[in-house]
């Protein structure tokens, strides 16, 4: 079921799937966003991961600006599509997607959600850090707070450093089954000219700023009669469709602004790179 109200310049849709419960997606500001479907995230198989970059030179860009590699302390490489903004500085991309994509040195601890697990952390939907779409157009965070109020409280805050800056992320919070919304997935991304900006990475890390004196990482509530395993493909279930809700507002939003450059380079062909998210 999709409801949509109109509340002064901005356009709140709820969408309200029986399997799932509701998700509500906000689009924060009309006429922009890409224009092909979305395809499923490749962050899946992943709750808690941590990604430690190269304390030297960890990010490094393609000639041609499609591609980044992404060099981890451990010697390994990252290399997917990036897909940033005709004038974007890559420089400055390069030095806050580093410091965005890093895992924290010191993380909360999560405790366990019962006596069986409280020697192993709980598992939980949110993520300490942000992490770049297999498309290279946007980057995405998810948390999870201890009530629906507390995200109400966030959202308001998120929602009122945007207005001053004049740029706007998608916001969508979910619920599974009859649980509370706790969730949300923030995702920050530039439409017009199409990709991702520097504007993006400062919008993100006001966002962090936000975030820092919240518990995001609230631990799942786990469904005893599910074993871990289910647990964990819930929530990277759920990630994975709230992620593909802000995807579509952003594909209806370019479809109503009439920026066909920006369709155009929304719309080239995918390329094969990792499938591991970063």
């Amino acid at each position: 079921m999709l409801q949509v109200h109109h509340v002064g310049n901005r356009c709140i849709t709820r969408i309200i799937p029986a399997s799932v419960g509701r998700h509500v997606n906000q689009m924060l500001q009309p006429g922009f966003g890409p224009t092909r479907l979305p395809h499923p995230p490749f962050h899946a198989s992943s709750l808690r991961r941590s990604l430690y970059l190269s304390s030297t030179a960890p990010i490094h860009f393609s000639a041609d600006r499609r591609t980044i590699n992404i060099c981890l302390k451990d010697g390994k490489v990252i290399t997917q599509r990036f897909s940033p903004t005709p004038k974007a500085n890559l420089d400055r991309l390069a030095k806050a997607l580093s410091e965005l994509m890093q895992t924290p040195e010191h993380q909360p601890v999560i405790e366990g959600l019962n006596e069986e697990g409280r020697d192993r952390p709980g598992i939980t939907f949110g993520m300490m850090e942000w992490y770049l779409d297999p498309e290279g157009d946007t980057i995405h965070r998810h948390i999870a707070l201890p009530s629906a109020g507390e995200l109400n409280t966030i959202e308001e805050l998120i929602l009122r450093r945007a207005d001053e800056m004049d740029h706007h992320p998608h916001i969508n919070r979910g619920k599974v089954e009859d649980r509370a919304d706790m969730c949300m997935t923030i995702t920050c991304t530039t439409h017009s000219p199409r990709g991702l900006s520097v504007r993006d990475m400062k919008l993100a890390q006001k966002i962090n700023e936000i975030l820092a004196d919240f518990d995001t990482l609230t631990p799942w509530k786990a469904d005893t009669t599910r074993g871990p395993k289910d647990e964990k493909l819930r929530i990277a279930g759920l990630r994975d469709r709230m992620v593909a809700a802000n995807r579509v507002e952003i594909n209806k939003a370019l479809e109503n602004c009439g920026c066909e450059t920006a369709k155009s380079n929304s719309t080239a062909p995918l390329e094969t790179f990792s499938k591991e998210p970063v």
